[in-house]
């Protein structure tokens, strides 16, 4: 899946770039709401919806490869999906805006 990740301050300064498109690896399918992850699609509840997702870890991880310059920065960023803060175990559905948040000062 082809994410793109808005960058603000330290970040946009790094890249020259005010967003990226990474690319990242999907599982099969994921079951929404938290459910393990099914590539058979046997056991499933009837009525529970299949959504493809990804994780915030998968686009950091992606994010590193693709853009070595972020490798320092990236351990003590946060990632915003629709405009929400997120961990690492995040999904991340298809058209999701995706921001990535360096740590800021100011007085």
């Amino acid at each position: 899946m082809i994410i793109e990740v808005l960058l603000f301050a330290a970040a946009r300064e790094l890249t020259g770039r005010d967003a990226v498109e990474v690319e990242v690896a999907t599982p099969k399918q994921h079951r929404d709401k938290g459910a393990s992850i099914s590539s058979s699609g046997e056991g499933e509840t009837a009525g529970t919806e299949n959504v493809t997702c990804v994780l915030v870890s998968g686009i950091s991880q992606a994010l590193m490869q693709e853009y070595p310059e972020l490798q320092s920065l990236l351990p003590s960023c946060r990632f915003a999906v629709d405009c929400e803060y997120v961990g690492s175990d995040a999904r991340v559905p298809p058209g999701a805006e995706v921001a990535l948040i360096p740590p800021v000062s100011g007085g």
